[in-house]
């Protein structure tokens, strides 16, 4: 955006390019996100059989955060 309207417009929150960069950034992170998963760690997991995560093992740090969300969320309500 900056390239076509000027550096100007990173520091202008009135000028229509600011918000069409403010729109198209979370979803362009979401495909992004997307497309590494498709295009790296499938293929990966799929092509060597590496399991994501092996039985009885701990959940690791991704786990851990959900079960003390839960643990939050369930003193809240």
């Amino acid at each position: 955006m900056a390239c076509i309207w000027g550096a100007d417009v990173i520091h202008d929150r009135s000028h229509p390019a600011f918000w069409l960069w403010m729109v198209l950034m979370a979803p362009g992170m979401l495909i992004a996100a997307a497309g590494a998963l498709a295009a790296i760690v499938l293929p990966v997991y799929i092509t060597f059989q590496i399991p994501m995560r092996r039985k009885g093992q701990p959940s690791g740090w991704l786990g851990a955060y959900i079960k003390a969300v839960e643990r939050v969320l369930q003193d809240e309500w």
